[in-house]
């Protein structure tokens, strides 16, 4: 008998699973318990894999300021078997329970966190020392080529019904299509081959979300508009790019993050890597189930692929830094 799929959840966060769990094996000795912090963790889906991943080796406490979410979380956790993870509704700055981590990390939360320097300011007292600083992030800054190759694989898989159920699209009908540059908004740097989508600052009202398709849009807009904005082929890719990735203009971008752990932590203790992204945006919209399973397996390896051969550059990043 076939063992059945694995979650697209648990798919999604391999990667940075293993570039955590990397980090663990390479910083701390095997036979220490390790206690780590996991801010901005929503419903929790990578804190309970970590969580279940480490065992017995690590207490892991997640916190988010939505208390419906981190009881949603909870619910599920306490039905697994993972005992090693506590999710609790707390905002960065009102968290602290007096106890110190050996790793603080912000899964695609950290942009949230603002003020930026006070947040990465409070994560540095919360570690102890010699303890790692680690934060998943997005680039919005990407060149056309590469925004491209994320479009062409979006709306093949809306067009045959296998990404957003039909209640996620409101797209009004209409026959007229803009051509790619219309009305596009681009930043070029000295050459064609240097074009870069740049995305806009909008004024938005700051809601925080926990899925990375409305990670930096305008947060007025619904989960199913601010779908429907990527899949509107009456607007331009460009159009769509910008749009989509408006956001508000205290939301830091990823050189002001970069900036701000510097700043805390030393430019000797804080280093960056790039890392595939575009899988995540995929990942909230197909179904968790087999087939849901096996496309975006196949995404992730696509894109891998398609940086490892430059088609595409890396639209994402890991961050990492050390306390003294």
């Amino acid at each position: 008998m076939a063992s059945p799929s694995p979650s697209i959840h648990v798919i999604q966060n391999q990667p940075f699973l293993g570039f955590v769990l990397d980090l663990i094996q390479s910083r701390f000795e095997s036979d220490r318990l390790l206690h780590i912090l996991d801010i901005g963790c929503g419903v929790g889906h990578f804190t309970e894999i970590l969580g279940r991943e480490l065992g017995a080796r690590a207490q892991i406490v997640g916190i988010d300021p939505n208390a419906d979410v981190v009881r949603q979380g909870m619910e599920r956790i306490g039905k697994s078997d993972v005992k090693n993870v506590e999710l609790k509704a707390f905002t960065i700055a009102e968290f602290d329970e007096g106890k110190k981590y050996d790793v603080v990390m912000f899964t695609k939360s950290l942009h949230h966190c603002v003020p930026l320097d006070e947040s990465v300011s409070k994560a540095h007292y919360l570690l102890a020392p010699n303890g790692l600083f680690i934060a998943e992030e997005l680039v919005r800054d990407v060149p056309v080529a590469t925004s491209h190759w994320f479009f062409d694989r979006l709306e093949l898989l809306f067009s045959t019904g296998l990404l957003f159920s039909s209640s996620d699209i409101k797209i009004p009908h209409s026959n007229s299509h803009h051509g790619d540059n219309s009305n596009a908004h681009l930043h070029s740097h000295h050459g064609d081959t240097n074009t870069h989508v740049h995305s806009h600052h909008g004024e938005t009202t700051g809601e925080q979300s926990h899925i990375p398709f409305a990670m930096l849009v305008d947060q007025k807009l619904s989960r199913s508009e601010r779908r429907s904005m990527l899949v509107d082929q009456k607007l331009s890719r460009s159009e769509r790019w910008s749009k989509f990735f408006q956001h508000n203009p205290s939301l830091p971008v990823k050189e002001e993050i970069v900036a701000a752990i510097s700043k805390v932590f030393g430019n000797e203790k804080t280093k960056v890597s790039g890392n595939t992204f575009f899988y995540q945006h995929f990942a909230v919209g197909l179904q968790d189930a087999p087939v849901g399973a096996q496309i975006l397996s196949n995404l992730m390896s696509q894109e891998l692929r398609a940086v490892e051969d430059g088609s595409i550059v890396q639209a994402g990043c890991n961050i990492i830094a050390e306390k003294n």
